[in-house]
């Protein structure tokens, strides 16, 4: 990696450093690691040959204490009550109203889209986003802030820059830095701050698992791969190494055993994980809860808490190359859908860090001058977060980011397949300086570790992306204590293809709508909806090109898509495949694993496309999550939107005509959260995602993306009360 990520001064090489993945030389009859996966996870561990590290395993890291934020806070709580004696143009921050927009030179800036969850949106000239050099980032109002390359090396990660530091930036966006209290590091020598800071830990205790018997049970073993993903925990070596983030200290799981985590690409051993049960996640609440309840977090400032995200924003860009790296072990997509993914995963910790402050509320006029009535909006307690295995570190931002800029704190339940980012982040938020007890992480299954996030009266919010029928188990078990529930279920999407669209365009898309990660994207153009006059020409060029797509693994640099992400997933692929054919869709192309030997240990699924298909079909209305691409054909304009609003899902479509004026008709017509007019998948951080119908409740993203993560309250003080006599005495 040398050459590619910026050193820190004064400070050693950065990497995983604390929290590393381990490689064991094999044992007698251990074999040897296959693959270029394995051969890039002793590369990625900084081992040599015959997987040996350089280097102390584990290491020790100093937290900040709070007392500094004391006056801070005093100070923020006395602001409050002068500001009910204002208008609401000062509760709002220096130039955050509404009506605020990032200008340079009185033009309006706009950001790029992203591409939705990992799209690599064609090559672009000039760095790839989240590359050293000048690069666009993308910021609240959907502005640019312009950086330099340069410019961050030698400033200390969490400090802000000035203007001058920051690039061009807009001087009526925010009045001037000043100084103000910080979530900082501490002193290595500050003990009397870190004990504070501290306090929490002490109610779950790692020493409970140090006496625990069953440690010795769980020592490492011999393995042919990757093993597992270190934290620092040099007090458990010789045995079981956890992987729970409880109360501010890792901690191993009390009941369970230990869950194998396997490369998609060549079936190798990543890791060998933690496999928690009921009692860890109910100890993660009761941290998550005393947090809320007694800790600091909540009462923080939203500007500081806003900080705090950036810092994270920071210190994920820094550590990109190998998030990117431990991304395409776990799922087996390739490492530049990996390294977009780290760059989305970026913007969102960044768009959420600078809209953090940006409602502080509204004054409401009640027409009695003796009355001051505020609405304001507060954090909604402990929210439970269940995050998937297809996108896992972007879709655990989508979560995390928005709920720390309310002030909340969560417990994290990540997919068992996919773990290790979220282990990294977890390290992340405690580098930033977040207090013992926001942040929790169980790992496990969702019936065992997941379940009780539901369940439980001490969680105030669920926010769950899966499937549809875990996602009604949620909803149900939820109902119980009647907490807030955010739900994405998934789609079954249509992409709309009108004779008069740009046809090379238009098949270019329908190609990656649905073959990006191999279709498992919630958002992936599953169904093909193609005007009836053009259907036999663009199926059978969009046959010819999907049988040319060069399947391979994450660091095969000549693949164009990798596996799918378990050994099960690929069986019901399969199982979808058959059932379509069954009820009478005409397999065109794939419908089969691949044939060359060097895939015959990954997950892997040719491209399959299945013409001649009906709505009534089973294969157009279930969700597939793999490869495989439905057509259906229509002959008017009622005909595509009635083919495309015909499923029990509402997520996102799209529409390719050269019309302008029909392609606003139809999407105004499509029930669906999203609806792109030629093009597919992009997405902002500023625009809401999620969807109609059983797509699920809710929305991620944008401002009611923040609002999910709020409760309003309604405040209304009598400033000079008098008795009512409504009742004579």
């Amino acid at each position: 990696m040398a050459g590619s990520r910026r050193a820190r001064r004064g400070a050693e090489p950065r990497g995983l450093r604390d929290h590393r993945i381990l490689v064991e030389s094999p044992g007698p009859g251990g074999g040897r690691a296959r693959g270029r996966c394995a051969a890039e996870g002793r590369r990625l561990a900084g081992a040599d040959a015959a997987g040996r590290l350089d280097g102390p395993e584990h290491r020790r890291r100093r937290r900040t204490g709070l007392a500094h934020r004391r006056l801070r806070l005093r100070r923020t709580a006395a602001a409050a009550v002068r500001a009910e004696h204002r208008g609401v143009a000062d509760l709002r921050p220096a130039g955050r109203g509404a009506a605020a927009r990032h200008r340079v030179g009185g033009a309006r800036l706009t950001a790029p889209p992203r591409r939705h969850r990992g799209h690599p949106g064609g090559d672009q000239p000039g760095p790839r986003p989240g590359r050293r050099g000048h690069r666009a980032l993308q910021h609240p109002g959907g502005g640019l802030r312009i950086r330099e390359q340069g410019l961050r090396d030698g400033l200390p990660l969490g400090r802000r820059r000035s203007g001058a530091e920051r690039g061009v930036r807009c001087a009526a966006v925010r009045e001037p830095a000043r100084p103000r209290p910080r979530l900082r590091r501490s002193a290595p020598d500050d003990d009397r701050l870190l004990n504070q800071d501290r306090a929490l830990r002490s109610r779950y205790s790692p020493r409970d698992d140090l006496d625990d018997p069953r440690c010795d049970d769980h020592a490492p073993k011999t393995l042919s791969c990757v093993t597992s993903i270190r934290v620092r925990h040099a007090q458990q070596e010789g045995g079981r190494v956890p992987e729970n983030w409880i109360a501010g200290t890792w901690v191993g799981a009390r009941e369970g055993g230990r869950r194998e985590i396997r490369c998609p690409a060549d079936g190798s051993l990543v890791a060998e994980v933690d496999e928690s049960t009921a009692v860890d996640t109910e100890a993660a609440i009761a941290a998550a809860r005393e947090a809320f309840d007694s800790g600091p977090w909540p009462s923080t400032s939203a500007r500081e808490r806003g900080d705090l995200l950036l810092r994270v924003a920071d210190l994920l860009e820094r550590d990109k190359a190998d998030v990117a790296r431990m991304e395409s072990l776990d799922t087996g997509k390739r490492l530049v859908e990996g390294e977009y993914d780290v760059d989305d995963v970026v913007s969102v910790f960044r768009h959420f860090g600078h809209v953090a402050d940006a409602d502080a509320g509204r004054v409401v006029d009640t027409g009695n001058p003796g009355v001051v009535s505020r609405v304001v909006h507060e954090p909604v307690g402990v929210c439970g977060l269940i995050s998937p295995w297809n996108y896992p570190l972007l879709q655990v931002a989508w979560k995390v980011a928005p709920c720390l800029a309310a002030g909340n704190t969560f417990v994290l339940k990540p997919s068992e397949l996919t773990p290790h980012t979220a282990i990294h982040l977890m390290k992340l938020l405690d580098e930033a300086g977040l207090p013992a007890g926001v942040a929790n992480l169980v790992l496990g299954s969702g019936p065992d570790a997941g379940a009780p996030l539901s369940e439980d009266p001490r969680v105030d919010l669920v926010s769950f992306t899966g499937g549809l029928v875990t996602g009604k188990r949620i909803m149900a078990a939820a109902a119980g204590t009647v907490k807030k529930v955010a739900l994405e279920l998934g789609g079954k999407n249509p992409n709309v293809v009108f004779a008069d669209a740009d046809y090379e365009t238009a098949l270019d898309f329908a190609l990656t709508a649905v073959f990006l990660h191999s279709g498992q994207v919630c958002s992936a153009g599953a169904r093909l909806v193609v005007e009836e006059s053009v259907h036999d020409r663009f199926v059978d060029d969009l046959v010819e090109r999907a049988q040319r797509i060069r399947l391979g693994g994450p660091f095969d640099e000549k693949a164009e898509t990798g596996p799918l992400t378990s050994a099960a997933h690929l069986d019901k692929v399969e199982a979808y495949v058959a059932a379509g054919i069954a009820e009478g869709a005409q397999l065109r192309c794939g419908g089969a694993r691949p044939d060359d030997p060097a895939l015959a240990d990954g997950f892997y699924y040719l491209p399959t496309i299945l013409d001649g298909c009906t709505s009534d079909m089973s294969v157009t209305q279930d969700e597939s999550f793999g490869p495989v691409l439905t057509v259906e054909t229509f002959t008017s304009e009622d005909d595509a939107v009635a083919i495309a609003n015909d499923s029990i899902y509402g997520l996102a479509g799209a529409v390719w005509t050269a019309d302008a004026g029909k392609g606003q008709r139809v999407a105004a017509r499509m029930r669906m959260g999203t609806v792109w007019i030629n093009d597919f998948h992009p997405y902002v951080a500023q625009a809401e995602w999620g969807g109609y119908k059983q797509s699920g409740i809710g929305r991620e993203l944008g401002e009611a993306g923040l609002e999910e993560y709020r409760e309003t309250k309604h405040i209304w003080h009598n400033i000079a009360p008098e008795p009512q006599h409504w009742f004579s005495s």
